[in-house]
C-alpha cells in the first residue's frame, strides 16, 4: 500500500509528493508516535488518507507498528526536541 506513494523502498515523490520515509532528517523529526498517528490517521489536507481500521482502512494497531518499525530501521532515531507531545498511544 504505502509503495504507490512513498516508492518500493521508500524513497518518496513517486506520488502526490509524497515524502521520503528514509530521509534521515525526516527520520530524526517524526517520533514513532507521530509515524504510528499518520499512518493510522492520515495527514489532513494531503493525499495521505487513513489506514487505520478505526478510520475505515485496513490496519489494526500491530500491522500499524510493524509499519513504524520498518520505517525506523531504515536508519536515524528521532532527536528529542523541547515541548515535543505525544499524539499516539498504542495503550
Amino acid at each position: 500500500m504505502c509503495a504507490v506513494c512513498h516508492g518500493p523502498s521508500g524513497e518518496g515523490y513517486k506520488a502526490d509528493n509524497a515524502p521520503s520515509l528514509t530521509n534521515p532528517t525526516f527520520l530524526e523529526s517524526a517520533t514513532d508516535e507521530q509515524l504510528a498517528h499518520a499512518i493510522a490517521h492520515g495527514r489532513p489536507g494531503t493525499s495521505m488518507a487513513p489506514y487505520g481500521k478505526a478510520q475505515g482502512g485496513p490496519l489494526d494497531t500491530p500491522e500499524v507498528q510493524r509499519l513504524v518499525a520498518w520505517i525506523r530501521s531504515h536508519g536515524a532515531t528521532p532527536i528529542a526536541r523541547p515541548g515535543q507531545r505525544r499524539i499516539y498511544s498504542n495503550t
